[in-house]
């Protein structure tokens, strides 16, 4: 299994017009008992899927997409595009032996959202 994801910091280099990433300590673990943050970011930072909302007027946004079509068996080595969904920004794919592997994705069930992070990864054999 590879993790194909990058990782998301208050210091990454955004899309220009995109809102920087930040993580506010919400909660501390010597007051509250445990340990939370609040993030403030874009649906498309990093490692995401684009749901065809995001590209055509009135398409399905990432909730109305069935959660299967996040997981793509035999997936080439390409930017991968499946019906009107794209994963940007993958990593590690070098280290993928293989040219077909299971690729899974998963967004976040953001209601009426464009996109989402997401933690890829690909699996081979």
């Amino acid at each position: 299994m590879i993790d194909l994801t990058f990782g998301i910091t208050s210091k990454l280099k955004v899309f220009p017009g995109s809102p920087q990433p930040s993580f506010i300590k919400w909660s501390k673990f010597d007051i509250h008992g445990y340990d939370s943050e609040a993030m403030f970011l874009s649906t498309h930072t990093e490692t995401h899927v684009d749901a065809p909302s995001h590209f055509i007027s009135n398409a399905a946004n990432i909730d109305q997409i069935a959660v299967d079509r996040f997981f793509c068996k035999n997936a080439l080595l390409v930017k991968i595009l499946i019906m009107y969904i794209l994963i940007e920004n993958l990593c590690n794919l070098e280290n993928i032996n293989r040219n077909r592997f299971t690729l899974v994705a998963i967004p976040l069930k953001l209601i009426g959202s464009t996109g989402s992070p997401v933690r890829a990864i690909g699996i081979e054999g």
